[in-house]
């Protein structure tokens, strides 16, 4: 009798908290909140008493939905699996409820690099909606979302299909205003940015902003969200006086609107450093990329490919300040993590291998670089396939290696086969293949074969000028690589004017002290003192301290 009262008692409690907890989304967060804990409670009754009810099912799954999107993985994992085993029990195998489920927890495998486990869910939640043979909103949910884990997995063709369905579908069910149709709007731009095609990312970016400020307000996440992959984008393109405050401006919505310690803050707080680093703002960057990795160790756990994704930032930065050893360290773990989450057959382990090699060979370790860069290109061959882009930037830094020992024949022949797999893959005014051209003028510039590398350097300047913005550094390097072949070969008047315009745009980006300015004043000078200019050597040194001078006074008068 008692235990009769005990199961009464634990099905009442069961189905008072089911009503009153909230379907979830932003506006019912404060709600999901301040019930998630009586939630919590009655999932160790339902397991308790093995309760076997659709609406116990609803309760569980709103409940993970709410924890997965509070980054609480570890908790919303077992509630998910609870809810699919009672509607399967009650419902079952094809039910669109086991569908929704199935995809729930396609999104927290997802959210934490398990790939495998996600595409798994994702296909069979994509199944049960298609077998119910309605072009409704889930299957539309089933498409975007597939297309995103495909993204992730450097699947482009495969992306894209899933989000052209997604798109068409979403445009004839809702109408091309609705925020769901944002959605797919952003994963297309994030999908042209991979792609290198800036202008058209710019486009999908800008509609999907428009459309989610319009219906959700400026300062709902989703808003966010396109408004953070826009400001991604004008660091790709160089705008950094536009990426730059609205990621500032982003990150303190986000720290009031979710919690300073959310991975999504980390992911601002990583974009904002990508930002600083490429106007050479060290300081700023170090203590950017340790807090974001920080909350990703705290709330993904250490061994989350994310943090990987942290640490191999930070172990870039330190690269390049000449920190080799603390890099080699961090490189190290990012390996180690990304073998432990993802598997030692995973294009980011691949990655992580391939940043170590470019660490040895800048340290002038050829033989311990070298093996990795052929494991790392192993492993992306096998995975992503011979005409990939991270595929072919491997082979590409292998060339670099050979180029640098001096083996050029062997360096050449990798080049000119990455350039044509390149072309064939992306397209000839690509940016990946800016850089096979770059690397392949540079090895002819050292060899002595100064047309062919000319013509090179020429092509990537017009490349770089098609596709980015007219004070891109990217130019100015392109433009300083061109002045070196000129001052090389004696044609100092043409080489003085490429520094000048080189110089202008880096000012415009960069500090005084940023290391690519430097060097151009420093070769700047040379050719001056080479033609015999001293004079005009004097004034460019007389020039670098009054900005330096300016720099100086700056950081006093905004300091407390």
């Amino acid at each position: 009798m008692v235990q009769e009262v005990q199961l009464l008692w634990a099905i009442r409690t069961v189905q008072a908290v089911n009503e009153i907890f909230p379907g979830v989304e932003f506006a019912t967060w404060s709600h999901c909140e301040r019930y998630i804990l009586q939630a919590q409670k009655c999932a160790e009754l339902i397991q308790e008493w093995e309760l076997m009810f659709a609406n116990v099912a609803r309760l569980l799954n709103q409940a993970g939905a709410y924890l997965r999107t509070r980054a609480r993985y570890a908790d919303a994992e077992p509630l998910y699996q609870q809810a699919l085993v009672i509607w399967k029990h009650e419902l079952g195998s094809t039910h669109p409820s086991i569908a929704a489920c199935c995809n729930n927890l396609a999104l927290l495998y997802a959210e934490q690099g398990q790939y495998e486990q996600a595409e798994s869910f994702y296909q069979l939640a994509l199944a049960i909606w298609q077998e119910a043979g309605n072009e409704d909103r889930n299957l539309t949910t089933g498409f975007n979302n597939l297309g995103r884990l495909y993204l992730k997995q450097g699947n482009y063709e495969q992306a894209e299909r899933m989000f052209q369905d997604a798109l068409m579908l979403r445009e004839q069910l809702l109408g091309p205003l609705h925020p769901d149709t944002a959605t797919v709007l952003n994963n297309l731009a994030e999908l042209s940015l991979a792609w290198g095609h800036y202008h058209q990312a710019e486009q999908y970016y800008q509609r999907a902003c428009a459309i989610r400020e319009q219906q959700l307000g400026r300062h709902h996440p989703e808003t966010m969200v396109s408004l953070e992959l826009l400001a991604r984008l004008y660091s790709h393109q160089g705008k950094y006086t536009q990426a730059e405050p609205l990621l500032q401006s982003i990150l303190a919505a986000y720290e009031t609107l979710l919690d300073p310690q959310h991975p999504e803050v980390a992911t601002l707080l990583n974009n904002l450093a990508v930002v600083y680093e490429a106007q050479g703002k060290y300081e700023q960057v170090e203590q950017l990329y340790l807090r974001a990795l920080a909350i990703r160790e705290r709330r993904l756990g250490s061994l989350h490919p994310d943090v990987a994704a942290t640490l191999n930032n930070l172990a870039g930065l330190y690269s390049s300040r000449g920190k080799y050893e603390q890099a080699e360290q961090l490189y190290q773990r990012t390996a180690t993590i990304y073998e432990q989450a993802v598997g030692t057959e995973h294009h980011h382990t691949a990655t992580g291998l391939n940043n170590l090699a470019d660490l040895y060979r800048s340290q002038e370790k050829y033989e311990q670089a070298e093996p990795l860069y052929q494991k790392a290109i192993n492993i992306f061959k096998h995975v992503l396939g011979d005409e990939h882009p991270d595929t072919v930037a491997a082979l590409s830094n292998l060339a670099l290696l050979y180029k640098t020992q001096g083996k050029y024949e062997e360096a050449e022949r990798i080049m000119q086969d990455v350039l044509a797999l390149q072309e064939q893959a992306l397209g000839p005014e690509h940016p990946r293949t800016a850089v096979i051209l770059h690397n392949l003028a540079g090895l002819y510039s050292i060899q002595g074969k100064y047309e062919q590398a000319e013509q090179l350097y020429a092509r990537v300047l017009a490349i770089w000028k098609l596709v980015l913005e007219p004070g891109h550094p990217r130019i100015a390097n392109s433009l300083h690589n061109l002045a070196l072949l000129y001052a090389g070969q004696g044609r100092y008047e043409q080489a003085e004017d490429l520094y000048q315009q080189a110089l202008a745009i880096l000012l415009q980006t960069h500090d005084i002290n940023h290391p690519d300015v430097t060097i151009l004043l420093n070769n700047y000078a040379d050719l001056l003192q080479k033609s015999g200019r001293g004079d005009a050597t004097e004034a460019l040194l007389a020039q670098y301290l009054i900005l330096k001078q300016q720099m100086k006074d700056e950081t006093s008068s905004t300091s407390p």
